[in-house]
């Protein structure tokens, strides 16, 4: 997914969560790391944020 949708939805859901309109738990999704964290040894895996 590109980043500009990746940050968009990310910006929409923070929104609806602010409005009280999540769930708990909800899990953002943030895409992949870029090739720097991937240098820096991050693997190549989806991030995720859990709110709780």
């Amino acid at each position: 997914m590109k980043l500009e949708k990746i940050n968009n939805l990310f910006n929409d859901e923070l929104q609806q969560q602010i409005d009280g309109m999540l769930s708990k738990g909800h899990i953002y999704n943030l895409g992949n790391p870029g090739q720097i964290l991937k240098e820096a040894g991050i693997p190549d895996l989806p991030i995720e944020l859990h709110c709780i």
